[in-house]
C-alpha cells in the first residue's frame, strides 16, 4: 500500500522476450476481468491497464485465460509490436533489457497506472549477455 492507502501493484516490460508480464495479484485486484486493455499516454508518460468484461474491437488487449491466471503467477502478453511501440514512445525502454514498473491500482476504475519514472531496470542473472 502507498502512503495514501491505495494498493500497489507492479508490471513488467520485457523487451527481450518481448513481453508485457501482468501479475496474476493486480488481476484480482482489478475484478478478475476477462479482458485487460493496455493504454499508452505518451504526453504524460504513463501506462495505463483496464480490465473489462468483453472485447473492443481496435483496443490493445489480452484476454485473461480463467485457468492459468488462478495456477500461474502472471499473465505474459508477447507482442514484438507492442514491445517496439514502448520502445519507441518511451525511448528509455531498451530492447534487450527487462524493467518493472510501479503503479496505483484504482479499483472503482477497474484499473491500474503507472508511471515511466518509476520503470526501474531488472539486472541480468549472472552470465546472461547483454545483447
Amino acid at each position: 500500500m502507498t502512503e495514501n492507502n491505495t494498493p500497489q501493484v507492479t508490471i513488467t516490460i520485457d523487451a527481450k522476450k518481448p513481453r508485457l508480464r501482468i501479475f496474476k495479484s493486480t488481476i484480482h485486484q482489478m475484478g478478475d476481468p476477462k479482458f485487460v486493455q493496455l493504454m499508452i499516454n505518451p504526453e504524460h508518460r504513463r501506462i495505463a491497464l483496464r480490465g473489462v468484461d468483453r472485447h473492443i474491437p481496435g483496443q490493445h488487449e489480452i484476454r485473461v485465460d480463467r485457468q492459468m491466471a488462478n495456477t500461474e503467477d502472471c499473465v505474459d502478453w508477447y507482442s514484438t509490436d507492442l514491445i517496439a511501440q514502448l520502445c519507441s514512445v518511451f525511448h528509455e525502454v531498451k530492447r534487450g533489457n527487462s524493467y518493472n514498473l510501479a503503479g496505483i491500482l484504482v479499483a472503482s476504475e477497474r484499473a491500474a497506472f503507472f508511471d515511466i519514472g518509476s520503470m526501474t531496470l531488472i539486472e541480468p542473472n549472472m552470465g546472461e549477455i547483454y545483447v
